[in-house]
């Protein structure tokens, strides 16, 4: 009978909920005793401004407010002391009601503070990512840790497993229509770091690019911007692939480089991007110290001078859009190329559809049919316009010359 009685009790226990309220009272009071006692130990007034704040906005649930005071309090290094201790004592008893992005916020900001190595960030990373977590159930937030994570691993020489997680973002990212910009940041930035580390340059270039096109770039620190500046610049310089810069030299990222050390880097874009072959071998004679110090640099070195030779001759091209036949002795005094060498150049440029055309070998000319796309800057834009109008002009006589030729027909 005692054990019958026992096991009623435990039941109308349950389905009243008495328990569970127990266990949320216990919980509120423990959150309750640790904040007073932070309160009362606080390292600064500013620290126990803070508590306080937290103490009086958590007592009224207030979860908004509370959430913006948080995340500000965390960032600002040096006010909130212990926040790791501060997660697991009162964070963690309210995260549910967060919002989940500002959450995931909070734990990467404290995996930054606190943790000493990226093992210790992971650890502390590590639960949220899993499947009953909080951050789990919104796609914004679970990118964000996922993109951290992949940092982490980084760092920790993984670059398997960043990818992984990089891939795992990939499918939210392209699932969603309207990421904020801060989470699709985040993603790119990280997508970015991994070819940095495995040294794809085309693809570090254009995720890159991606970061800073999703990024508050003026808010970001001096010394952070022209960092990215230096790292796309190289980029931009070894990628195969790349043949356009000036999309990279309008940036504000590369204008903030051109006054420190790395401006060379900034002449050696333009001497490419224009094609100038007197001024990148004067820019390569003038700073060949600090061109053998960058490993990447000394290893393109040949395929350094042949990008810039194409993009001679596709300046030449463009120049002569109006005109599209161009003969090998042209092209060979722009390129500063044997005659028998233009031919090859041609076919190299082809192959990497950068320009169509007809080479004819035995007339030794090349009549251009089409130009890759490319950023042009204010000055190559009024010269193209310039060219335009004589086009227009050319045209105009030549239908006056087929009206006045045909009146007959057209009568």
């Amino acid at each position: 009978m005692r054990e019958q009685g026992t096991l009623r009790l435990c039941e109308w226990v349950s389905l009243t909920g008495i328990g569970e309220r127990c266990g949320i009272a216990g919980r509120m009071a423990a959150v309750e005793q640790y904040l007073k006692g932070r309160m009362a130990a606080a390292a600064s007034p500013e620290e126990a401004a803070v508590l306080e704040q937290l103490h009086a906005l958590w007592s009224k649930r207030l979860w908004h407010q509370l959430t913006g005071v948080l995340v500000d309090a965390l960032a600002r290094k040096g006010l909130l002391s212990k926040q790791i201790e501060l997660y697991h004592a009162c964070i963690s008893d309210f995260a549910n009601k967060l919002n989940a992005v500002e959450f995931a916020k909070m734990v990467k900001i404290i995996a930054a503070n606190e943790c000493a190595s990226p093992e210790d960030a992971l650890a502390f990373i590590a639960p949220h990512l899993e499947p009953k977590s909080v951050i789990m159930g919104n796609p914004e937030a679970r990118v964000l840790l996922l993109s951290e994570a992949s940092q982490l691993r980084l760092l920790n020489q993984e670059p398997l497993v960043a990818r992984s997680l990089t891939d795992q973002a990939r499918s939210l990212v392209s699932a969603s229509a309207d990421m904020a910009n801060e989470i699709q940041a985040a993603y790119y930035a990280a997508l970015a770091s991994y070819h940095k580390q495995v040294g794809t340059a085309a693809e570090f270039y254009h995720n890159a690019l991606m970061f800073l096109a999703y990024s508050d770039v003026p808010d970001m620190p001096r010394d952070l911007r022209v960092q990215w500046a230096f790292d796309l610049a190289v980029a931009a310089l070894v990628g195969k692939e790349i043949f356009s810069f000036g999309e990279l030299l309008l940036h504000q990222v590369v204008r903030d480089m051109q006054d420190t050390g790395h401006a060379w880097l900034v002449q050696l874009l333009k001497a490419l991007e224009t094609g100038d072959l007197d001024k990148f071998n004067r820019i390569c004679d003038e700073s060949s110290a600090k061109m053998g110090a960058q490993p990447a640099l000394v290893a393109n070195a040949d395929f350094l001078r042949q990008k810039v030779t194409i993009m001679a001759l596709l300046n030449l091209a463009f120049e002569r859009i109006t005109e599209r036949r161009i003969s090998f002795a042209e092209i060979a005094t722009r390129c500063r190329l044997p005659t028998s060498e233009v031919e090859f150049l041609l076919m190299r440029a082809m192959s990497l559809k950068l320009i169509t055309g007809i080479i004819d070998g035995v007339e030794s000319y090349v009549t251009v049919s089409h130009i890759v796309p490319r950023v042009i800057d204010r000055t190559q834009s009024a010269d193209m316009a310039q060219r335009l109008d004589l086009w227009c002009k050319s045209v105009s006589k030549t239908l006056e010359f087929m009206e006045g030729e045909t009146a007959d027909l057209f009568a």
